[in-house]
């Protein structure tokens, strides 16, 4: 469901003026970390964790660009958040700007001791290799005058541990020898006495 014309329109004007003056640079206030998965087919999920870094009036409403010459832009599907009190659409390109994906945080905004959120999209991709880092913008909920832009960066995880080493004792075979006569010699120990006596010896 995209907004009302009038408030989309007004973003659009806002947007075209922040690309004509200066591109997006990294926000201070607001990180937003990405882990793509590819579901095959040119079809992609990018999963997008948010988290206020320091910005004291809160993140709003936030919205992240996808460039149409690259993404099916009518391919791009919201995938439910995982907290309800985020809001999400889907805003198509208009010539010069992004498609953008948009996310609304309710009440006073995402705070810088609210756990970070997890927001998830799908699209498919038409350009080469696979989706990467986007710009988003961190708009004011009631003026939308902007807050702050700045790029994704990728959500690295990292990899398990190896598993430690598994060393043998010392002595190597000579040491299994000398287990094995051990366990030999009490078997023996552990046989009744004329079970130890062959026929034809002495004694």
């Amino acid at each position: 469901m995209n907004p009302p014309k009038s408030t989309a329109s007004m973003r659009w004007f806002l947007l075209a003026a922040i690309v004509g003056h200066v591109g997006p640079t990294l926000a201070a206030g607001t990180s937003v970390q990405y882990q793509v998965r590819s579901l095959g087919q040119n079809k992609y999920e990018m999963t997008y964790t948010v988290s206020n870094v320091s910005l004291a009036s809160g993140v709003n409403v936030l919205s992240l660009d996808f460039d149409p010459s690259v993404v099916d832009e009518t391919t791009i599907a919201v995938v439910a958040p995982t907290s309800t009190d985020w809001t999400t659409q889907v805003l198509y390109s208009v010539p010069g700007l992004p498609a953008q994906f948009d996310a609304t945080k309710s009440g006073s905004g995402l705070g810088t001791t609210d756990p970070e959120a997890k927001l998830t999209v799908q699209f498919n991709w038409t350009g080469t290799g696979q989706p990467a880092a986007q710009n988003f913008t961190v708009w004011n909920p009631t003026t939308y005058a902007l807050v702050e832009t700045g790029t994704s960066t990728e959500l690295v995880v990292p990899a398990p541990p190896a598993p430690a080493p598994v060393h043998s004792s010392g002595g190597g075979a000579a040491s299994i020898w000398w287990t094995l006569a051990l366990l030999g010699a009490v078997f023996a120990l552990a046989r009744p006495a004329d079970a130890r006596r062959k026929p034809g010896w002495g004694g």
